[in-house]
């Protein structure tokens, strides 16, 4: 009787986990134009620099670098050649694992971030890693291409499944942040 019961609450559990899964899979970008429909102009500013940012393959040295560091610590991935071609495909696949709210965020996030910098408000400006820059300018397009180089190497990294969707998010966020 017991294990009837369990059963039957178990099934009964799955089937709301299943309805509540597919309501919620409606909520998440299905591709980069339904994103765009949903989004304020600010956050379609911050996604087409994104874009942007994974087509140049300025920043092709840095994602070597950061793919080699990781694969010493983890020894039971085979040595691969990284695919680092731009591809929408991909990146509305990034959109759709991350959520509405997610990606809403980081293009949010990103949005205020680059706008601080054209701004010239950027809090870091001040930092150790800006004191030899004697322009404004200066320390704008170092920052853009900082902001650019870190997006794209994370990009890469989890396109290329050597880190998760966890570590992109979290590792993006904290440096716009």
């Amino acid at each position: 009787m017991v294990m009837r019961l369990y059963l039957s609450m178990a099934l009964l559990l799955s089937i709301i986990g299943c309805e509540f899964l597919s309501k919620n899979a409606n909520l998440q970008p299905k591709t980069l134009e339904t994103l765009e429909s949903n989004i304020d102009d600010g956050q379609k500013q911050a996604l087409a620099f994104f874009q942007r940012s994974l087509q140049d393959n300025k920043h092709l040295d840095a994602l070597k670098k950061a793919q080699s560091a990781l694969l010493k610590d983890v020894k039971d991935k085979p040595q691969k050649t990284l695919d680092f071609k731009y591809n929408k495909t991909k990146l509305e696949q990034l959109f759709r694992e991350l959520g509405n709210n997610k990606t809403k965020q980081f293009l949010k996030n990103l949005h205020v971030t680059i706008k601080s910098i054209n701004d010239g408000s950027y809090q870091s400006f001040s930092s150790a890693n800006f004191n030899d820059l004697d322009t404004l300018e200066k320390k704008q397009e170092r920052a853009i291409n900082s902001i650019k180089e870190e997006l794209y190497v994370n990009y890469y990294l989890y396109t290329n499944e050597l880190v998760d969707l966890d570590y992109f998010f979290y590792r993006v966020m904290n440096y716009l942040s």
